[in-house]
């Protein structure tokens, strides 16, 4: 809990100063009003769960704002070019918006400062679209099913091996030349390689956890950190609409790929996704 000599208070002309819940009818479904207040909860509590991700959250806003945006222009690009629909791309709806939400959750995460666990939504993104990629690029519509009513569990090693394998896993690889896109992470496969260092973030690996990112107890605003976060993100949309076009053939890329791309990249993924991704829609 901090006094209130502690807290800095926002302009009165600033739109992030005032909270307010929605009302009943933004929802598409409701029930009529809310009840009244009955069972609030301790002040205590609320300032130990709010006051840290809010400052961080006030800070990242205060300073990154453009990243920020970027962040949400290229989530919410990829929401935008997921099919609605089942018909004509059986395989991608569903897995496509789980992935959505995914990408929408490393955001409040990542600008709250929980940047571990924002990166960890990467991993189940990618994941879910790798599976989804090897039900459709063997046409297993049975497979497929099972697996979204929780019959089977696939593990991504199978997963991508079933895409590097079928018809429309070696066109890509063969018009990439040697590249590896789909191979192992030790042969360099791209896929694989992401895929490892997605697991880093999720289970807390040494150098991948908040405590290496925080230097202290947190959240606390670390902007390398959410560029670092922008960056794994930017990666793993690349590699889904790989995934994505595996899944739907009707697939076309988004018109504008620059901040996907164009962007200053951590290391020289966006030359490996624009060799993968030009191969991937020839």
């Amino acid at each position: 809990m901090t006094a209130p000599e502690d807290r800095l208070h926002l302009d009165e002309s600033d739109f992030r100063r005032v909270r307010s819940m929605l009302a009943p009818h933004v929802f598409a479904f409701s029930e009529g009003d809310d009840p009244p207040v009955s069972d609030l909860v301790e002040k205590g509590i609320w300032d130990h769960l709010v006051h840290l991700p809010d400052d961080v959250a006030l800070r990242t806003t205060n300073w990154i704002g453009r990243t920020v945006g970027q962040v949400h222009a290229v989530s919410m690009q990829w929401l935008s070019a997921t099919p609605v629909t089942p018909e004509g791309a059986p395989y991608a709806p569903e897995p496509a918006f789980l992935a959505a939400e995914e990408f929408e959750a490393l955001e409040f995460a990542a600008l709250h400062g929980y940047y571990r666990q924002a990166l960890g939504c990467l991993r189940n993104a990618l994941e879910t679209m790798t599976h989804a990629a090897a039900f459709a690029a063997t046409s297993n519509e049975g497979g497929f099913a099972k697996w979204r009513k929780g019959e089977i569990e696939p593990t991504f090693g199978g997963s991508r091996n079933t895409i590097r394998t079928s018809a429309i896993g070696r066109e890509i690889s063969t018009r990439l030349g040697d590249g590896p896109v789909f191979g192992k992470a030790d042969d360099g496969g791209w896929l694989a390689i992401l895929y490892r260092r997605l697991c880093a973030y999720a289970h807390a690996q040494a150098g991948y956890n908040n405590a290496d990112f925080w230097q202290s107890n947190g959240p606390v605003y670390r902007p390398n950190t959410y560029g670092l976060v922008f960056d794994e993100l930017r990666e793993t949309i690349a590699v889904g609409y790989v995934l994505l076009r595996i899944c739907w053939s009707e697939f076309e890329l988004p018109d504008d790929l620059s901040i996907l791309l164009d962007e200053p990249a951590l290391t020289n993924w966006p030359a490996v996704a624009r060799q993968v991704l030009g191969a991937a829609f020839a």
